[in-house]
């Protein structure tokens, strides 16, 4: 029952983006050329929709496909939404700590998945990058020189990812971890009742 409760989290995690994805495509075609930054908008949608559908897919492809990359695209996207945020209001940032900061984190997660693995350590890599992401909306958004009252809807988002992302880091550190592969384990129930019946 948990099995399809991950499944069911998933499927509806890429609706929801393909919705959005569907929905920022028509924005960007009426208004790219009135307003800065809704093509990184997009963009950022397209990769968190490839997201969870090949991790969706583990076990169907690659490791590199459903996990590397997966998460790689993720944090890709949070950028370019940071990225889309800064051209919207006409302010031009180069991100380059933030493209060296992507570099490690695929660095980190390759090597965490096929050289030495570990689902924790790839767990806490991803809360510290989405961390580090999160927290520059929050200034991006939050600061008074900037003063942008109408991006205070996407500031009280992004504050509840910073929150769940301080949880995860606090977790790995204070609590005892047990690694379990969710959707792993239900392709292997699907293979047992397939060699029960044959």
């Amino acid at each position: 029952m948990n099995f399809l409760e991950v499944r069911t989290i998933l499927l509806m995690s890429i609706l929801i983006n393909l919705i959005g994805l569907f929905m920022i495509f028509i924005i960007w075609i009426q208004n790219r050329h009135r307003f800065n930054g809704i093509g990184f908008w997009f963009f950022d949608f397209t990769f968190q929709a490839v997201t969870f559908a090949l991790i969706a897919l583990r076990d169907i492809v690659p490791d590199w496909l459903s996990i590397v990359l997966a998460n790689s695209l993720s944090m890709i996207g949070i950028l370019l939404g940071l990225m889309a945020l800064n051209r919207f209001y006409d302010i031009r940032k180069k991100h380059i700590f933030n493209i060296l900061l992507i570099a490690v984190f695929i660095a980190i997660h390759y090597w965490f998945t096929f050289i030495q693995p570990s689902l924790e350590i790839r767990r806490l890599n991803i809360a510290i990058t989405g961390l580090i992401l999160f927290l520059q909306y929050i200034i991006f958004i939050f600061s008074r020189r900037q003063n942008h009252r109408d991006a205070y809807g996407i500031g009280f988002v992004i504050i509840g990812y910073v929150i769940l992302s301080f949880v995860r880091i606090l977790r790995y550190f204070f609590t005892h971890q047990v690694e379990v592969h969710y959707l792993e384990s239900v392709f292997k129930v699907k293979k047992v009742k397939i060699n029960l019946h044959t």
